[in-house]
């Protein structure tokens, strides 16, 4: 029997875990609600890139690729006191 509730208090409660190896999730949330009810939904995220953001491979997949269309740096694109801006 599925009992579905509607409130108008909910309180949202953010947890980030890990599975262990052997793909169980163990949590442990203090909620200070005794004898209650709860409803969980888990999320799975994929993992985060490692390294400032970029994807895994992204520099062996992209370096080389402007190699037929250099960059050029013309006399405006440099400043003659850029000591004096750091």
């Amino acid at each position: 029997m599925v009992a579905v509730v509607e409130s108008e208090v909910m309180e949202t409660i953010n947890v980030r875990s890990r599975s262990d190896a052997n793909g169980i999730l163990h949590l442990d949330v203090p909620v200070n609600l005794k004898d209650a009810e709860f409803t969980i939904t888990i999320k799975a995220v994929e993992p985060a890139p490692i390294g400032k953001g970029y994807p895994p491979g992204f520099f062996d997949q992209t370096y080389g690729s402007c190699q037929d269309d250099p960059i050029e740096v013309d006399s405006e694109g440099i400043y003659e006191d850029l000591d004096e801006l750091l």
